[in-house]
């Protein structure tokens, strides 16, 4: 299924995150970055607590994302657990509904002069990779953003995909990605209610709905079964229907109703062979 995503971080100021409420399915919110010089400082986003409460209020599905400058294992893991840190600030004892990703990209607009810009494609995807691992092991979905231009040269995007990450490329001007994805920004543009100036919007795929807990699936399908639970049947069915009845092998149950259309269990199956096999003498 596919699902409208905008992403947000100071740079879009205030947001009115009632009036996005319905507009969007979901946000992902800059958590923080590394900076890109020799002391590489962990910094947070100055919007990040609020934006992350404040979508949880209006009951947005959010994620996140942090800029990482990494150059070594360990501050891969620093990166992740500030990560963490921030969002139980603004979300104590949750998860966010989408993934954290780490955002590989050039360290400033001067490309090759960020601590993180000259790391070999192995060492920034084993940091990446890194990352990945931290937040899983928190319990955390996690996932790789970066440019498609980026992905094709600086990073390996399969083997953080073989981690169990989420992929989000961005290509804009609608120009859909070739690599393989399961986000894809499109535009840095795109404009929403409640919000000052362009906005970062993608589509993500193949998103369960985080609102679908188990007890819920439960309720749906007791829900869905008494619908099927009676007798109701196609009549292209009608002859073989008869059939099965009158040689016993299907038998209604006490209140005389077949459920035609309910599901079968293993169990109600070798049943229905054992009869068969009975009658044929083979059992």
């Amino acid at each position: 299924m596919k699902k409208t995503v905008a992403d947000f971080s100071e740079f879009n100021g205030f947001v009115d995150w009632r009036q996005l409420a319905g507009r969007i399915d979901g946000a992902v919110i800059r958590l923080g970055y590394r900076g890109y010089g020799s002391a590489g400082a962990l910094a947070k986003d100055s919007r990040a607590g609020y934006n992350l409460t404040r979508a949880a209020e209006e009951r947005i599905p959010v994620g996140c994302y942090f800029l990482t400058q990494a150059t070594t294992d360990g501050e891969a893991k620093d990166e992740a657990a500030f990560c963490h840190e921030i969002i139980q600030a603004a979300m104590p004892g949750q998860k966010p509904a989408l993934p954290v990703f780490v955002d590989s990209e050039w360290g400033d607009a001067q490309r090759g002069t960020g601590r993180a810009d000259r790391l070999t494609r192995q060492r920034r995807t084993q940091y990446a990779v890194t990352f990945v691992r931290e937040l899983q092991a928190l319990g955390y979905e996690a996932g790789l953003y970066c440019a498609e231009s980026w992905a094709r040269t600086e990073i390996d995007t399969d083997a953080i995909r073989a981690e169990g990450a989420k992929i989000w490329l961005a290509s804009v001007e609608r120009v859909r990605p070739q690599l393989p994805f399961d986000a894809w920004q499109y535009t840095w543009q795109g404009q929403l209610p409640g919000v000052k100036g362009k906005v970062d919007i993608s589509e993500f795929y193949d998103w369960e709905d985080d609102a679908m807990t188990s007890d819920a699936f439960k309720a749906a399908m007791q829900t869905y079964r008494k619908e099927l639970q009676d007798n109701d049947a196609g009549p292209w069915s009608a002859e073989a229907r008869a059939w099965a009845v009158k040689t016993g092998l299907v038998q209604g149950g006490s209140d005389g109703a077949y459920m035609w259309q309910d599901f079968m269990t293993r169990e109600q199956l070798v049943t229905v062979l054992h009869r068969f096999a009975r009658q044929m003498g083979k059992a």
